[in-house]
């Protein structure tokens, strides 16, 4: 009889504990969301480029679709964590332009109050005749650069042979965002 006590007692605290963890835990969720949003950058390496020889493209200003944290009830200032999910190169001009001339990039953050830092790489690219690479990336907390209205995109490439036209290569990147929520 006393076992039979203890055991109904023992399932009432469990309950009352699960019940009291799955309502804190809904508290935290309604506090912030996740989503991802990406990004596409436009980058050209100039026909005529020596061979082994570093090309460092300008920075140019990476936009976030604000649209995005309104439509999750956020903003870029709410941000709390943001890392890179996947970042990928594409070649997309010429139509028929594949990578076998590069052997390493290196593509890169910066803001005026944040100092440059290398977000992606990839070293010794095949001669596969791929117009898509993924890229390796930093799996770090990147929110400061996401939150400053100034961020810059740069990459550096390491030709192998002379281009004999421009190639453009598009910077694909996503970002697994998670962000407090206005007015929680």
């Amino acid at each position: 009889m006393y076992f039979y006590s203890l055991n109904k007692i023992m399932k009432k605290i469990l309950f009352s504990g699960f019940l009291l963890i799955f309502l804190f835990s809904c508290d935290k969720i309604d506090k912030f969301t996740q989503f991802t949003v990406q990004t596409k950058s436009i980058f050209e390496i100039p026909a005529g480029t020596p061979v082994h020889d570093l090309v460092e493209a300008d920075a140019q200003f990476l936009n976030l679709n604000e649209e995005i944290f309104r439509e999750f009830n956020t903003s870029t200032e709410l941000i709390d964590k943001a890392t890179i999910k996947e970042i990928k190169l594409n070649a997309v001009a010429p139509p028929d332009a594949t990578f076998n001339f590069l052997t390493d990039v290196e593509v890169y953050f910066e803001t005026d109050n944040l100092p440059r830092i290398r977000v992606a790489w990839l070293n010794n690219i095949q001669n596969d005749d791929k117009q898509t690479i993924k890229l390796e990336h930093l799996t770090d907390n990147l929110s400061e650069y996401l939150k400053d209205d100034h961020l810059k995109i740069s990459a550096v490439f390491l030709t192998d042979e002379v281009l004999v036209q421009p190639v453009q290569i598009e910077v694909d990147a996503s970002f697994l965002i998670e962000a407090e929520i206005i007015g929680k």
